[in-house]
């Protein structure tokens, strides 16, 4: 049954294809599925036996759980295509698109670096400097205890520094395609700043931000540059495997980052196939953790939609008393949570994701440029949903559901008014 199924989502996957004809986040969304499950159900091979103390071996036991479950969201992603007219991709629409984002950025690009630099700045002067440059415990230079007096201004300066890095490494892929200039330097700057705090924390994040750059790069570059984005890619790649084999050092802060990047080196074959495949770890997550029984507090139910930060809703207050994890450093993903939240949770979070995709992909040419973002956006933050809570995640699709639709509505008032205003133009003529 299992591959019969996984026969039938490849069927969904390519009649997607098939109708559409171009990147659409559905279709991207639903390949990962199906890689992830093609993994799942070869667990024993890809995570091997030393896979922590958590796992119910659910990928041995019963994987066609999973299976079914990922089956039918892959049915609901084809779903939201239905209907759908074809959709017309080339590289030079889109480069030429971006080229016109940029050009009218680049009128407010030394403002921009400025108010990134001062939250940089107060981030330095707030931060303990005792646990940036060396600390043993692991996610703690991402957190507010991190920052003096342990406050929430200084979670929140700590938070936009993190936030803007992705803004910086554009920029700096920017900066690699034209004459360097003042701000050149004040991006490279900001952007290794921000690299340097993502290594010496382990986080995969340091590998994100620079694939950002191999990206725009390549799509800002009057001419193809292979040599110089083949190595941008591997050490993107380099970074990310030494983000997740540098964790269990037990060493991080900015005099860990030589020890970090040579985590690498000290993996046998086993492993390294195992750190590749770590971003299919969702699929592990999910699995397992549909084997527990669990029962959660309605408030954190409630709260696990709130689109508000902590600061705000208290979340933060809530989540030791009430979230479930299945090891201290592996909590319960939002694919598992939303089905033990109940029915209505469920098709809350589903509803969310089968409308976004469907709106993103119905208004292209409305949004324009954003839709390739966007669609990036929706599947790296889908990506997550199965090893991280739904309060992570659940706010990220729904900021960008109402960014989209206030940018389609606000691009066809000004494409009507266009139309309007050509019309006695027309008439007028002979």
């Amino acid at each position: 049954m299992i591959y019969l199924l996984l026969i039938f989502q490849l069927f969904l996957i390519v009649e997607m294809r098939r109708r559409l004809r171009g990147f659409n986040p559905a279709e991207a969304a639903s390949w990962f599925l199906l890689v992830s499950e093609i993994l799942y159900i070869n667990g024993d091979w890809v995570v091997g036996d030393d896979n922590g103390s958590w796992r119910t071996y659910s990928y041995i036991n019963h994987p066609e759980v999973l299976v079914i479950y990922y089956t039918c969201v892959v049915l609901m992603f084809s779903a939201s295509t239905v209907g759908l007219r074809r959709l017309s991709t080339s590289v030079a629409e889109v480069r030429q698109s971006m080229l016109a984002i940029i050009a009218r950025v680049a009128t407010v690009e030394p403002f921009l670096l400025g108010i990134i630099l001062l939250f940089v700045g107060a981030y330095m002067m707030l931060i303990d400097w005792d646990i940036l440059l060396d600390n043993s415990t692991y996610l703690l230079m991402g957190s507010k205890e991190a920052m003096k007096g342990n406050n929430a201004a200084g979670g929140f300066i700590q938070s936009v520094v993190g936030a803007t890095a992705p803004i910086s490494a554009m920029f700096v892929a920017i900066s690699l395609t034209r004459r360097f200039t003042a701000l050149t330097f004040g991006w490279i700057a900001v952007f290794s700043w921000q690299l340097a705090i993502a290594i010496g924390g382990a986080s995969r994040s340091a590998a994100v931000i620079l694939g950002i750059v191999v990206i725009f790069s390549s799509l800002f570059a009057k001419k193809a540059q292979p040599f110089r984005q083949a190595f941008l890619g591997l050490c993107a790649g380099w970074i990310y495997c030494a983000a997740l084999s540098g964790r269990g050092l037990g060493h991080f802060g900015l005099t860990a980052i030589p020890s970090i990047l040579a985590a690498p080196t000290q993996l046998d074959g086993g492993k390294w196939l195992e750190m590749l495949s770590s971003i299919f770890q969702g699929a592990f997550v999910t699995g397992d953790g549909l084997d527990y029984s669990a029962d959660f507090n309605p408030i954190y139910k409630i709260l696990s939609f709130s689109p508000f930060p902590s600061a705000v809703d208290n979340f933060s207050y809530y989540l030791p008393l009430y979230g479930i994890n299945l090891n201290p450093f592996v909590p319960m993903g939002a694919q598992t949570e939303v089905i033990f939240f109940g029915p209505i949770y469920t098709a809350l979070f589903w509803g969310t994701l089968f409308f976004l995709c469907r709106f993103l992909t119905k208004n292209k040419n409305k949004i324009g440029i954003f839709y390739y973002f966007g669609s990036l956006y929706f599947l790296v933050v889908f990506i997550q949903t199965g090893a991280y809570p739904t309060r992570n995640v659940y706010r990220s699709f729904v900021l960008l559901l109402i960014f989209t639709i206030v940018l389609a509505n606000r691009n066809k008032k000004v494409a009507t008014k266009a139309a309007k205003s050509a019309r006695p133009a027309l008439q007028d003529k002979p």
